[in-house]
């Protein structure tokens, strides 16, 4: 009986050790999902500050149609779907990771 009880706990740490690298991974994905969002989020917020602020610049010159192009083109720079899906995949890596160290040890 004794033997069986300590086969499995060798066992247990053997998957405990194997499981190591990949929960390390799964942080590290994480974070950097979470730095690209940011860094996609800042980088899009200032292009699409810039077109804004050239349809400001076409209104006060009355140039509408340049005015509303300039205004779809800020729109279509500012990322909200994308940086977003890069923020929740890399919470979700990083929700998942926690869970697996929890769960193994």
């Amino acid at each position: 009986m004794f033997s069986r009880l300590r086969s499995n706990i060798v066992v247990l740490w053997i998957v405990r050790l194997l499981a190591l690298p990949v929960i390390a991974l799964l942080y590290a994905a994480g974070f950097v999902l979470n730095l690209l969002y940011g860094i996609c989020g800042s980088i899009g917020m200032i292009l699409a500050g810039l077109g804004g602020f050239a349809a400001f610049l076409a209104l006060l010159d009355g140039s509408y149609a340049q005015a509303a192009a300039s205004a779809l083109v800020a729109l279509l720079l500012c990322p909200f779907a994308a940086p977003m899906l890069l923020s929740l995949a890399g919470s979700a890596l990083i929700v998942a990771a926690s869970a697996l160290f929890a769960w193994l040890f």
